[in-house]
Formats: C-alpha cells, structure tokens, sequence
C-alpha cells in the first residue's frame, strides 16, 4: 500500500512564491491570469503570494499598454523590480575572464573582460583576476540597480567536491580540469564580496540561457551543443537542466573518440574535444588544440578561425574541405547526444569565439545527424544555431543566481 501524506500548506506556499517568480522574470509583462493558468494556481492563492512580493518589494506591476483606451477591468503586467537589486556574472574562459552587470529584472548595464595568461589547467593566480574584475563592475554600476545581492560564476569543467583522502579519484582522467574547489575560488569570491555565489559548468549556464530567451524557450527537451574552443553539452528535459550526479553531465568533449589518440589536457588520450574544437581549423593548432594554449594570441586565433568560417560558408575549396574535416568529429558528438536523449532539438552555440557565424558548421552536422543518428529520430530532431550566441554563460548565470535568490527569499517568507 502507498502511505499518503499530506502537504505542508505552509511550506507548498513558499515554494509557490519561487515558481511564481521565476514565471515573472522568464516573461516581463505577464498578466496574473496567465500565471495562475501556467502553474494551476488559484486567483486568491496567487494574489496572496503576489501582494506580499510587490510589498517585498521584488515585484512590481503596472497597466498594460494594449490595454489604455479600452473600456473594462484593465489587466496588470508583471516584471521583476530591476531596482531590487544588481547580480554580477562571470564566465572564466581560456584565455579571458569576462564579468557582466544586471538588474534584477535581467537587463544588463555593463559588461568587462580581461585577457590572463594563467596556466591551464588552471591554477590559484586566476582567482585574484576574477575577484578584481568582479570589484571593477560592481564599482562602476555602485549608483544603479540597489545593493549587490549575488554573483553567478560559470566556467569549464563542474564544481563537484573531492575528497583528498581519495587518491584514486585525485588520479583519474579529468582530475586536473575539474577541481575548482581545490582552487578556493569561491570561498575567495564569497569572503570578498559578502553575497551568495552560485558556481556552475559554463555550457551549463548557456543552456539555461537558451531556456530563458533563445532557441530553447518553450522547447521540452532539447540538448546545447557547445562546440568552440572547447567542446560540451547541455541536457534540458522539462524545462529543467539535467545535473547528473553531484552536477556532473554533459561532458562529451572527454568521450574518446579515437583509443590512444591525441593527448587531451584532461589527461586522457584520444578525447573528442582534440579533434571537435574549432581551434583544428587553423593548421598551426591541428594535431591537439589545447597543446598549443599557452603560446597563442587570443584575437588573432579567433579572427583566423572566423575568416575560415567566413571561406567555407562562400564555398571556397580549400576552406571547405578544412571545415568538413572538423565538422565530422562535431558530428560524432552530435549524433551520440541525439542517440542517447532523443531531443526536440539539437542546438549548436559557439564558446570563447564571441558572436562568430558557425552556421556552415551546422549544416554539415545537420546533414550528418539525418544520416548516421537513428532512423527513428530522422527528421524528429531540428538541429539549429543558437539565438543567444554573444555570452549567454553570463545570462545563465544571473537567471541561476536569480532562481537562488528567489528559494532564498521564499524560506523567509
């Protein structure tokens, strides 16, 4: 027999007052009617939850536009107050940290990036970079926004804690990517700036990006492909991002592709990240991207990669056949992800080239997604370009940082 139990009336009403933020920052403008619709709310339920958020002060409301003139009851927009306060976004890349600024309601107000040369995998010297760039923006917008209420930190690799009385998981394969904790760049970041931080995967974070404003939106299940400098994914099922064990997923660009193939800074050999990363496009950097990543000049490699981009797309020959040599091993990683999850979509973004065009990259892995994935999923899966393709690691992480807040302020309530 189910034992049933009843619900905590109390604590369900709490984590109403999330879900329902989390309605008004995903559509600025909507009406109370299409939220208690969307999440089966009751109107006195939702107006209860809503008078002690706008007294709060962390929602705001006013008239519709469409509406002046009309004669009626007049329907009420929604929208997160942009004056609650500032939430500062990183993203640490390879060769860049770069920090961005929003309000609370998700306009950004500024945005820096600074170019390190820190040892990758990375070491300690990356954490006083990042805390100074955070200290810079958070300066510069000191007038706008109200106080600093959190930063949102994305970057390679996860955040999952290791036991250092475990050497055999000190050992493995990735154990040098992946240990921020060892790092202490969080604790740095929380001791410094006296907020809550939220730490995550940057292909993570541009999947969250995706859900919120891009080709994802109101998609169910869809996986991010992030093929750049480096090589991940992203698996969005529900509307809800799938962390996998202690927020680990999502790793394919350390599945191998070739056995004892090219040495990967992971410390495995053979990793599809060697073969996949748009870095193999410019003949100096073939043979292993990342083997080369202390000795390259940032702007120049990407303004390269992009003329090639730029070539394949106009048909030049040459730049054809290099693109079509890379794009195969994308395609490896396209067509397991679309085996193994069955997705509505497939959607491609480029990490660390800025808003760099890859669109001759996803026709090839279209094409070869239609041949090589399962005759089942043929012509079910739309496999598109990315709509937020200039930082969306930023945008995930203020809506991470945002959703934090908002379960935050619900245990106060």
């Amino acid at each position: 027999m189910t034992r049933r139990t009843a619900l905590n009336p109390k604590l369900s009403g709490r984590h109403n007052r999330s879900i329902v933020c989390e309605q008004i920052l995903r559509d600025p403008g909507i009406s109370r009617s299409e939220i208690a619709e969307r999440i089966g709310l009751t109107r006195a339920a939702l107006s209860h939850i809503l008078v002690n958020l706008i007294d709060e002060g962390l929602v705001v409301e006013s008239k519709r536009v469409e509406d002046s003139g009309r004669a009626g009851p007049k329907s009420v927009s929604l929208t997160i107050n942009p004056g609650f306060g500032r939430v500062v976004s990183v993203n640490i890349g390879h060769f860049t940290v770069t920090a961005a600024v929003f309000l609370s309601d998700g306009t950004r107000i500024a945005k820096a990036t600074t170019a390190h040369r820190c040892a990758f995998p990375f070491d300690a010297s990356i954490n006083p970079i990042v805390c100074d760039l955070i200290d810079a923006v958070a300066h510069q917008t000191a007038n706008r926004g109200g106080l600093l209420i959190g930063i949102g930190v994305g970057a390679p690799g996860y955040f999952v804690k290791v036991d250092p009385g475990r050497a055999d998981e000190r050992s493995d394969p990735g154990h040098r990517l992946y240990d921020w904790n060892a790092l202490g760049t969080i604790p740095e970041i929380e001791r410094r700036f006296g907020v809550p931080v939220t730490a995550g995967n940057c292909t993570d974070f541009a999947a969250v990006a995706e859900s919120w404003r891009g080709a994802g939106r109101n998609v169910d299940r869809f996986v991010l492909y992030s093929v750049g400098l480096g090589v991940g994914s992203a698996f969005v099922d529900g509307g809800r991002l799938f962390a996998g064990r202690s927020g680990v997923s999502g790793e394919i660009g350390h599945t191998i592709a070739e056995i004892g193939g090219r040495e990967c800074y992971c410390g495995n050999r053979g990793c599809l990240e060697t073969y996949a990363s748009l870095g193999n496009l410019l003949p100096a950097l073939d043979h292993g991207y990342f083997r080369w990543v202390s000795d390259i000049d940032y702007e120049r490699t990407i303004n390269d990669i992009r003329v090639i981009l730029e070539a394949a797309e106009k048909g030049e020959p040459g730049a054809t056949i290099t693109v079509e040599k890379v794009a195969r091993y994308v395609a490896i990683g396209a067509v397991t992800l679309v085996n193994l999850f069955a997705p509505d979509k497939l959607i491609l973004t480029p990490n660390e080239l800025g808003v760099t065009n890859i669109d001759v990259v996803v026709e090839h892995v279209k094409h070869l997604v239609r041949k090589m994935a399962f005759r089942s999923l043929n012509g079910r899966v739309d496999v598109v370009a990315a709509e937020r393709p200039e930082d969306p690691e930023l945008e995930g992480a203020f809506v991470r940082m945002m959703e934090h807040i908002f379960r935050e302020n619900e245990k106060k309530a």
